[in-house]
């Protein structure tokens, strides 16, 4: 890492903030045996997770142009995002048409989490309250845990992975992050329910961006198979 900060400083890196880096760590001992011999999942380069996504993209396109029904697009959306960013758990929430009712339609995940989830419904306006601005970034709604009283939310929820640390980074059993997706009207499609990553860590702004892009073209995919909602039942954010 030394090496990397020498080689690209005055190029890269800015020069003065190598410096300093580099005497920090000069004045700092190595971790602790206990804290060096604790390690998690590597995440994922960008290079790799983007490329991962754009063949994702392409894949759920062609599947849809094949004329395949909506449970096919949504399984393959769901898989997509799994492969994509490397997450164990991915649920797929899509209103009913001509209802407030969303269903939890595909699960991607292991059995008994898709036993406990698989055709539940939450009404609008329990989404409404997750959908909220205080957990808004880069198109996604990130709780963490701790965030927000679940009892008086309502609804079905599940709660999958452990505890992996008190890494403010990590991701925690009790976090969730949402990702709604949009018809061309504007209106409130549906929500992936996304968890558990690979790497253990709580996703960074490029994978959030991956996400909201796998979603917004699924979206496309989907509102062609599915029966158009009266405008008056449906809801935007």
């Amino acid at each position: 890492a030394e090496a990397e900060l020498r080689l690209h400083a005055g190029t890269q890196f800015d020069p003065k903030v190598v410096g300093i880096l580099l005497q920090v760590a000069d004045t700092h001992g190595p971790a602790s045996p206990v804290r060096a011999a604790v390690s998690y999942p590597a995440t994922p380069e960008p290079r790799l997770t983007t490329i991962a996504s754009l063949r994702g993209l392409l894949e759920l396109r062609r599947i849809a142009r094949q004329g395949a029904s909506l449970d096919e697009v949504l399984n393959a959306a769901a898989q997509i995002v799994a492969d994509s960013l490397g997450l164990h758990t991915v649920v797929i929430n899509l209103r009913r048409p001509g209802s407030d009712l969303f269903e939890v339609t595909t699960v991607h995940g292991d059995s008994e989490v898709r036993a406990s989830l698989l055709g539940t419904t939450n009404p609008e306006d329990v989404w409404q309250k997750l959908l909220d601005e205080r957990y808004y970034r880069r198109g996604a709604y990130h709780i963490r845990a701790g965030e927000l009283d679940w009892s008086t939310v309502g609804g079905t929820r599940a709660i999958v992975g452990e505890l992996a640390g008190d890494d403010p980074w990590l991701w925690h059993p009790e976090d969730e992050l949402f990702v709604p997706f949009y018809d061309s009207h504007r209106r409130l499609l549906g929500i992936f329910s996304v968890g558990e990553p690979a790497s253990r860590r709580r996703p960074n702004d490029d994978e959030l961006d991956i996400l909201v892009a796998i979603a917004e073209h699924a979206a496309d995919a989907i509102e062609a198979l599915q029966p158009a909602a009266p405008l008056h039942l449906a809801a935007s954010y």
